[in-house]
């Protein structure tokens, strides 16, 4: 007989002392992981713009350049792991907005096949006529990844992994499922599989975050989870309600151009971490970029004694004595053109959506890259001179 099993909250619901317990341990975990996401992708911050200046500096033929990629690659998986806990805790942000979920999957085909070995066949059986649905395509994006990376470890050689899209129109809701060929799910593991942590992985083989991450943003977008599972096939269906609103267009990739600023523009960075503060301002004087930089105080101080104009603000949002949103008010007093971008690893913070909604400002979020960063300064100071 198939087990099925439907989810649309977290498990260990089933009496008082159960949530109780479990709403705990969420809670210490949420607060965990917000105390240590801000100084957490601080670092990452500068470790991947530091790897990224040095490969530009190392030839293709130099023998050093495959070590610098292996810090690259172990880099953005540490961002990656991160950004699986903060969703775990629900503090990771959101930007819902009308998907199609074809689209979506369409545009990442690339990064998910390159989750499953070559000798497991990868098939796509997407829908191309899907209502819109309201989520956060990132969100949808690690969904799809971290399902396709579950049914990889349960597929040996030469089975088959389907992701497929379609519209339940008696319930008018969309659904992404992923199905495997692997060796289905015990029943003591399916009591368990959402539990943060949980895996029946080796050590060191997994972090037991990946079917609790997406859990975590399933139902924080409104959506359920389906599973059913029979011995030599597996299949996670996600749904969520269409939605009658239009599909906003996807910006296509832009690659960033190598040279430098053609119009050198005079920048203020305000960043209390020394070393967040020093990359960041070197990759914008590679670029081109004239920059002043301090923490709060002084450069408050440097901007009120600077005859010039400053042109662009960037500010971390969140800094002892006074925030970034508070710095850019300031300084725009003396400066009125200076346009402002804010950057932050300390997402659980209610001051990040809050400010930038408020005042249109944009977020670059930590850990960024040089491209990132490079590529929202010059988005701002564009839309300065139009």
């Amino acid at each position: 007989m198939p087990i099925q099993c439907h989810v649309t909250r977290p498990p260990g619901t089933h009496g008082g002392d159960e949530r109780l317990t479990d709403q705990l341990k969420t809670e210490a975990i949420a607060r965990l992981a917000g105390g240590v996401a801000h100084d957490f992708n601080n670092l990452l911050t500068v470790i991947l713009c530091y790897v990224q200046l040095a490969l530009d500096g190392i030839g293709p033929e130099d023998a050093v350049r495959a070590d610098v990629l292996e810090i690259k690659n172990a880099a953005e998986s540490a961002a990656r792991v991160a950004s699986q806990l903060l969703a775990v805790c629900r503090r990771e942000p959101e930007a819902p907005a009308p998907l199609d979920l074809t689209g979506v999957i369409q545009d990442a085909s690339d990064i998910v096949r390159r989750v499953v070995s070559e000798d497991i066949a990868l098939e796509f059986d997407l829908d191309g006529h899907l209502p819109p649905v309201e989520a956060d395509r990132g969100q949808v994006e690690r969904i799809v990844i971290n399902l396709v990376a579950n049914a990889r470890d349960a597929v040996s050689s030469g089975g088959r992994i389907s992701v497929a899209t379609g519209h339940d129109a008696d319930e008018n809701r969309v659904f992404i499922r992923v199905t495997d060929t692997g060796y289905g799910i015990a029943d003591e593991v399916r009591e368990r599989m959402f539990e943060p942590y949980f895996t029946t992985k080796a050590p060191g083989k997994g972090t037991g975050l990946g079917l609790a991450t997406v859990q975590a943003i399933t139902v924080q977008l409104g959506g359920t989870i389906d599973v059913e599972t029979i011995a030599g096939r597996t299949a996670f269906t996600v749904s969520f309600p269409a939605c009658s609103a239009p599909v906003r267009a996807h910006p296509a990739h832009r690659q960033i151009a190598r040279h430098r600023a053609a119009t050198p523009a005079r920048i203020l960075v305000v960043e209390d971490d020394p070393l967040v503060r020093k990359v960041t301002v070197e990759v914008l004087e590679e670029a081109g970029f004239e920059v002043i930089h301090g923490e709060p105080g002084e450069a408050l101080a440097q901007a009120d004694a600077l005859s010039a104009s400053i042109d662009l603000i960037v500010a971390d949002v969140v800094m002892p004595g006074m925030s970034g949103p508070e710095v850019v008010s300031r300084v725009q007093r003396k400066h009125p053109g200076a346009v402002a971008v804010l950057m932050s690893g300390h997402l659980e913070h209610p001051s990040v959506a809050d400010d930038s909604a408020r005042t249109g400002t944009p977020v670059l979020l930590k850990p960024f890259k040089r491209e990132g960063l490079i590529d929202r300064v010059r988005a701002a100071l564009g839309q300065r001179a139009a």
